[in-house]
C-alpha cells in the first residue's frame, strides 16, 4: 500500500514538472513569435528579396551594343545574342563557361567581361595590347569595367584607371597628376600630362570639385568609370567625378553615383546624381533632350537617346529629336527593373525577376534575348 501510494505521488511529481516546463517553453514561444510578427518589413527589404534572380541561368546585368548584346548570369556566366559571329560567339562556352563573372561591357565589335578574381578577359575584332582575339588586358585586379567604340577602361583595386584598345581621341590615356595648364577658364578643365606605352603626351581633362575648393585637382582615383566614342569619365566614392578624351566639357559641380557616355560624333553625357536625380550635358544631337524630373536608379546614355530605371522599378527614356527610335515609335516595357544599357538605336534592361526585355532597332537580333 505505501509502495502504491509513493510511485503515485511520484508520478504527480514528474508530471507538475513537465507541465510547469511546457507553460514556460510555450510563454517564450509565444513572446518571440509575437516579436518576429510585429517587426515590420521596410520597402528596401521588401526591394531586395525581389531583386534577387530565381536560378543560376537568370540575368543580374545586361550591356548592350551595336551589334549584340551580352548579359551576365546570376551563376557567373555570360550570354550574348545578335551578330556574335563577329568574334564573341565562343565567349559562352568553352574555356570562358569554366571562369565566373562579375560583370561584362561591350564595345563596337568586341567585349570583355570581369572575372570575380579581378581580371579582365575580351573577345571580338578591335584592337588591344595583342593581335590575339582572346587576349588577357593589362593586369589588374580591377573592380570595375567599361568598353565603347574600340577600347576598354577598368579600374583597378588603387583607385586608378587603365585603358586599352584603339583609340584617337585621348580617351583612352587616363590623366596623371602633373599639370600643364589647369582651370581652363574657370571651368576646372585643363591640359594634363599622360603616358601611354611609355610615351608622355597632353591630353584635354575636365573634372568637378564636390568635396574640395573649386580649382583644386582632384587625386585621380575612382570607383567605376565609363567608356564613350571620344570620352572618358570616371566617379569617385564621393561623387567627384573627371573626363578625359576628344574635347573640353565642363562637368556639373554635382555629386554623381554614375555618369553614362553616349554620342557618336560627339559625346552626350548624364548622370544620376546621389540625390537620385538626373543631369545631361554635352553635344547632344539636336538639342539637349529633357530630362525626367523623378528620381532614378540607374541611366544609360546611347546615341542621341537616353534610358533610366524609376526608383518604382519603371522604365523612362528621353533623346534629343522625338519619342521615336529609327523613326519607328518605340513602346517601352512594362514591368519592374533593376539594370539597363543602352546601344546603338535600342536598349536592354534586366527585369526584378531576372529576364531580360530589349526594344528598339532588331537588324541583327540585338534586341531579341534568349528566353530563360
Amino acid at each position: 500500500m505505501l509502495g502504491t501510494l509513493f510511485f503515485c505521488l511520484r508520478t504527480l511529481m514528474l508530471l507538475a514538472s513537465f507541465l510547469l516546463i511546457a507553460s514556460v517553453l510555450a510563454a517564450c514561444g509565444e513572446g518571440t513569435s509575437t516579436e518576429t510578427a510585429e517587426r515590420p518589413f521596410t520597402a528596401a527589404e521588401t526591394v531586395e528579396e525581389d531583386l534577387q534572380p530565381s536560378g543560376p541561368d537568370m540575368f543580374t546585368q545586361v550591356s548592350a551594343g551595336r551589334y549584340f548584346t551580352c548579359g551576365l548570369k546570376a551563376g557567373g556566366t555570360l550570354s550574348c545574342w545578335g551578330d556574335v559571329e563577329r568574334g564573341v560567339a565562343h565567349m559562352v562556352g568553352g574555356y570562358w563557361s569554366s571562369l565566373q563573372f562579375q560583370s561584362v561591357a561591350v564595345g563596337s565589335d568586341f567585349a570583355c567581361a570581369l572575372t570575380t578574381g579581378g581580371r579582365v578577359w575580351c573577345a571580338g575584332d578591335y584592337t588591344g595590347p595583342d593581335e590575339d582575339r582572346d587576349e588577357v588586358p593589362p593586369a589588374g585586379p580591377y573592380v570595375s569595367l567599361s568598353a565603347a567604340g574600340d577600347y576598354s577602361c577598368a579600374v583597378k583595386e588603387n583607385g586608378s584607371v587603365e585603358c586599352w584598345g584603339l583609340a584617337h581621341y585621348g580617351q583612352t590615356s587616363p590623366p596623371l597628376k602633373e599639370a600643364i595648364s589647369a582651370d581652363r577658364g574657370g571651368d576646372q578643365c585643363g591640359t594634363f600630362i599622360t603616358e601611354r606605352d611609355g610615351t608622355q603626351s597632353g591630353n584635354s581633362v575636365c573634372w568637378n570639385s564636390v568635396s574640395g575648393p573649386t580649382g583644386e585637382l582632384p587625386d585621380w582615383s575612382y570607383d567605376s568609370v565609363d567608356s564613350g566614342e571620344k570620352l572618358t569619365c570616371a566617379v569617385d566614392d564621393e561623387g567627384s567625378a573627371a573626363c578625359w578624351g576628344y574635347e573640353y566639357m565642363s562637368i556639373p559641380n554635382e555629386a554623381f553615383l554614375k555618369i553614362s557616355v553616349g554620342g557618336a560624333g560627339q559625346s552626350e553625357l548624364c548622370g544620376l546624381k546621389t540625390d537620385g536625380t538626373i543631369a545631361c550635358w554635352g553635344y547632344w544631337s539636336g538639342e539637349k533632350p529633357p530630362v525626367p524630373e523623378e528620381q532614378f536608379s540607374d541611366v544609360s546614355v546611347g546615341v542621341s537617346n537616353a534610358c533610366g530605371v524609376r526608383r518604382d522599378g519603371n522604365v523612362g527614356c528621353w533623346n534629343a529629336h522625338s519619342q521615336t527610335w529609327s523613326d519607328e515609335e518605340v513602346e517601352l516595357p512594362a514591368g519592374t527593373f533593376k539594370q539597363i544599357s543602352v546601344g546603338h538605336e535600342y536598349a536592354c534592361a534586366v527585369a526584378t525577376d531576372g529576364t531580360v526585355e530589349c526594344w528598339g532597332n532588331d537588324e541583327y537580333g540585338q534586341a531579341s534575348p534568349p528566353a530563360p
